[in-house]
């Protein structure tokens, strides 16, 4: 159709459209250490798909995906790409305190190329609206590795659970010996927002599920084939042969009688006892992937220790997906909260997908009243000024996920794991997420979208989504939340999860 072309164009306009509205030709996606500049090594490529740096290194990569690992060794990466704010590889970033910045101008990014081969230095302005990148000698690269956020950051500790002897939970029953963050968060806000924002029902695979199931005779085999936890790190040969094995295990008896009664409990769509058992397995076998076991051993915490339980959520048809961080990413700006939206799933956010999602900031103040708990209706955009939502970048995704046919009755199955979604450390997007039947996708004609063409609607849409994300910092506690939802065609704002805000 004619709406991938033309979402490819509007994404070569994007630097042109800029430039029109006055914007700077950088674009800080995550400002990198506290304590000064970041100097490495430029490096180019084409990818973040490199190992390891033995030296501090600057990445100058024609493009970022938002499920690509950050090398180890890297303070710095750089590009010509458009990278989401609140994509995973971004929120990695600012976990690391690793600094990454796109251009939007050409000329500017060959200036920088010229320096590949030699050490530079990167500081960004105030507020990221200005990127400065130097020539820099040797000693101020190390000593700016030996004064950054990675040389200060605290070792993660994972706590371990015992299985609780039951293979699946309804959310009454959640608890923090039984789940992970994802699901804890979920059950907390249960009650404490306001009637117009909806919240799945939700069920949970709780801690030491896989290891009993693995532990089932039936499963020995299995068993057998996963890398010892002492044995050093994996090889990929060894992360995929797990997976593999990890998906051959067979259901112990009473599992899908279990998720079957659970579901049944909470309301939730009845997914096939196969699909169902097969999306479990493979949240399970997530855990040995390269990405997280590289994103934890520099965390200092010890894979090993890693358990995974399963949250499953039925699937909303949604018209728009969200992520909204209740703190400016960025800037810090307590006072703002930061919003991305993106037409059908949220994958192509979060998987930073070639494009650019809608991105706005909204005063948080001026929500006060419609976050609250007790408010039952949505803020209307004719009561707000037009300062109310600031527009930072338009979009132009060339396509979306959708849910197939029928598919708004099934299940998503979402990892839960003891080391994610945790206070400091969000482990964003290092495990899977699995719904029981794939998803499908569809071109977009970015003309034809309101999000682009209506400004009231853009205004009301942003407006809605940065009050429910104001709502759900407020019912936790006011400490600053990465938070995720949809918007269904009716107009009703969903909140799927949440985590501490890094």
């Amino acid at each position: 159709g004619p709406g991938a072309p033309l979402g490819q164009l509007l994404a070569v306009l994007q630097p042109a459209v800029a430039a029109a509205a006055g914007l700077p030709p950088w674009a800080l996606v995550a400002p990198g250490p506290a304590s000064g500049p970041a100097a490495g090594r430029l490096i180019c490529a084409a990818s973040l798909a490199l190992e390891h740096f033995e030296e501090p290194t600057v990445l100058l990569v024609d493009e970022v995906g938002g499920d690509e690992d950050l090398p180890q060794g890297v303070v710095a990466v750089l590009t010509g790409g458009s990278v989401d704010v609140l994509c995973h590889a971004a929120v990695r970033a600012r976990n690391l305190g690793v600094l990454l910045a796109a251009c939007r101008d050409p000329a500017l990014l060959a200036d920088v190329r010229a320096l590949q081969g030699t050490f530079v230095s990167i500081t960004a302005g105030q507020g990221g609206s200005t990127i400065t990148v130097k020539p820099a000698n040797e000693a101020s690269a190390a000593a700016g590795r030996d004064g950054s956020s990675e040389a200060d950051r605290k070792t993660l500790q994972l706590s371990r659970h015992e299985w609780c002897g039951r293979w699946v939970l309804p959310s009454t029953e959640f608890s923090a010996a039984m789940v992970g963050a994802k699901s804890l968060n979920t059950q907390r806000l249960q009650g404490k927002l306001p009637a117009w924002i909806g919240l799945p029902p939700s069920v949970a695979v709780p801690f030491g599920s896989f290891e009993a199931a693995l532990g089932e005779g039936i499963n020995q085999g299995v068993a057998q084939a996963l890398p010892p936890d002492h044995s050093g790190p994996p090889s990929r040969r060894q992360l995929h042969d797990a997976r593999e094995a990890v998906a051959r295990l067979q259901p112990p008896l009473g599992f899908q009688d279990s998720l079957h009664d659970a579901l049944v409990t909470e309301g939730l769509p009845q997914s096939d006892a196969g699909e169902a058992w097969g999306a479990v397995t493979r949240v399970w076998g997530s855990k040995w992937n390269h990405r997280a076991f590289t994103a934890l051993a520099a965390a200092g915490a010890r894979p090993g220790e890693l358990q995974m339980a399963v949250l499953a959520q039925g699937v909303l048809p949604a018209a728009y997906a969200w992520v909204a961080h209740t703190r400016h990413p960025v800037t810090g700006n307590e006072e703002e909260v930061f919003v991305e939206v993106v037409k059908g799933l949220g994958e192509t956010l979060v998987g930073n997908y070639p494009g650019a999602a809608l991105a706005a900031v909204a005063a948080k103040p001026a929500l006060a009243a419609a976050a609250t708990a007790s408010s039952d209706t949505p803020p209307d955009a004719s009561s707000f000024n037009d300062n109310a939502v600031r527009v930072v970048r338009y979009p132009s995704k060339s396509e979306a996920l959708m849910v197939a046919e029928g598919g708004s009755q099934d299940v998503i199955f979402r990892s839960d794991s003891n080391g994610e979604d945790l206070e400091g450390y969000a482990g964003a997007g290092l495990f899977d997420s699995v719904t029981g039947r794939p998803l499908v996708t569809v071109p977009l004609d970015p003309a034809a979208d309101p999000l682009l063409t209506n400004a009231s609607f853009q205004q009301e849409t942003v407006l809605r989504i940065a009050a429910a994300a104001a709502a759900v910092e407020a019912a936790l506690g006011g400490v600053a939340q990465d938070v995720e939802g949809c918007v269904t065609a009716d107009g009703r704002v969903w909140v799927v999860q949440t985590r501490p805000q890094v």
